[in-house]
């Protein structure tokens, strides 16, 4: 992680976060992405001030951390399809006796 070369304050609004997260993680991400993702309970999770939510640096750095993998999304779906499929037990429902 390098140095951000403007001072971050503790809690930022999206628009802010959103430029600490490109100019401190280079990871460009959009206003409206933060806004969907955390309507789907995906980080980087927001606290609250009243409704208006406000990142942490900690926060962001924390869910920057660990945003990166070594599969896509598509890949981990398809894997976890295919393991459901060479397991049948597994996507069976129990049967009440």
């Amino acid at each position: 992680m390098t140095e951000p070369i403007t001072p971050w304050p503790t809690g930022m609004r999206r628009e802010r976060a959103r430029a600490y997260l490109r100019e401190v993680h280079d990871i460009d991400m959009e206003v409206k992405t933060l806004a969907n993702r955390n309507a789907r309970l995906l980080g980087p999770r927001p606290q609250y001030l009243g409704t208006v939510p406000y990142y942490t640096r900690d926060a962001l750095d924390q869910w920057a951390a660990g945003a990166f993998t070594s599969e896509s999304p598509v890949a981990v779906t398809r894997r976890r399809n295919n393991d459901r499929l060479r397991d049948p037990a597994e996507s069976q429902p129990d049967e009440a006796a």
